[in-house]
């Protein structure tokens, strides 16, 4: 399972060398850093990016937080969110649940103070020391959690749920007992029906932006892989393992909640 990972610095410098700190553990293959971002949080209180290392598939995650994080600070969400959630998040309430808790957004709003520094990276490890040690070195704080696909789950509870709201008003509005009512239930079998067309068409675009995450991914490691010493390099292909089985796993969701919504949307 990734994680998002967090690490707040005093100044700008020591942002840097955590990095290059992080950077260093993926070459090794240590850990598999994905994404990263250098921000500050400016004296306004809002957080601006400095540095973001890639803003394609691989970087999806990290985009992601970052969106949250610039709504939690008061800044323009629009612009960060990017591809989050395939088109999901219409607010900063959707993008905070996208893929992190309150809980986890709170420690680093705490943390976080106007003028620190913060990098921020979606990474696989087996354990944490690593990543902690290397950061504390450098006077970094460490927040972490894991990367949750919440929407995922949320989707396949929409297509349910819109399933059968859909069902139930088709029934009463074929129902004699209800003539005097038709016109009204026809707009609700019809507002009924668009959202479950939505439901369908948010899994159909979140499976494909998911799998473009994947392929990237799959990219990074097999690339890591290619130069890991032998001693990592049973580590990196664990990792690639997990990956493919995760995907699998969201997969699965995703093409049950489209399969709910649509089927149940034919005639």
């Amino acid at each position: 399972m990734n994680k998002f990972v967090v690490t707040i610095f005093n100044d700008e410098t020591k942002a840097y060398e955590g990095l290059h700190e992080l950077q260093e553990l993926h070459r090794e293959g240590t850990v598999a850093v994905y994404g990263t971002v250098v921000a500050q949080r400016g004296a306004d209180g809002k957080l601006v990016t400095k540095q973001r290392s890639d803003e394609g598939p691989l970087g999806m995650g990290v985009g992601t937080l970052l969106g949250a994080l610039i709504g939690l600070f008061g800044g323009p969400v629009g612009m960060a969110v990017g591809v989050v959630a395939g088109g999901i998040a219409g607010t900063v309430r959707d993008v905070f649940h996208a893929e992190v808790s309150d809980e986890f957004l709170e420690e680093v709003q705490r943390d976080l103070t106007p003028g620190k520094f913060a990098v921020i990276a979606e990474v696989s490890e087996d354990w944490i020391a690593p990543i902690d040690v290397r950061m504390e070195a450098h006077g970094g704080t460490v927040v972490r959690e894991r990367r949750e696909d919440f929407i995922d789950d949320m989707l396949e509870r929409k297509a349910n749920a819109g399933r059968a709201e859909f069902a139930q008003w088709k029934a009463e509005l074929q129902s004699k007992k209800v003539e005097r009512m038709e016109s009204n239930l026809s707009a609700k079998v019809q507002h009924a029906r668009e959202k479950l067309e939505r439901t369908a068409e948010q899994a159909r675009e979140r499976l494909g932006t998911t799998k473009q995450e994947l392929d990237a991914k799959l990219a990074a490691l097999e690339e890591q892989a290619a130069t890991a010493k032998p001693e990592t390099k049973t580590r990196v292909t664990q990792r690639i393992a997990e990956l493919r089985k995760d995907f699998e796993r969201r997969e699965n969701k995703l093409q049950t909640a489209y399969e709910l919504a649509h089927e149940a949307l034919q005639p």
